[in-house]
């Protein structure tokens, strides 16, 4: 958002929240966040639709260290131990 509002776009951030792929479905984590942000284009669009001018840009991050998947914490805990 940040960066696209700084070449001088309006940028509204509207959450997808689709139910995102698991890893063990995917061997690459780079396929696997391309394919949760297709998910979460996807449904916006389908939800709001365009008007003129205006993208759909889904995106997704996933954090690969060392051979493992770190997902987004449940807990603080569980963030703490990340």
């Amino acid at each position: 958002k940040e960066l696209l509002t700084s070449i001088g776009h309006e940028v509204v951030v509207i959450p997808s929240n689709v139910v995102e792929d698991e890893p063990s479905a995917f061997s690459e984590p780079s396929k696997l966040a391309q394919i949760n942000a297709q998910k979460k284009a996807h449904k916006i669009f389908d939800d709001y639709g365009l008007m003129g001018s205006d993208l759909v840009l889904g995106a997704d991050t996933v954090v690969h260290l060392d051979g493992r998947l770190f997902f987004k914490p449940k807990r603080l805990g569980d963030a703490k131990s990340m």
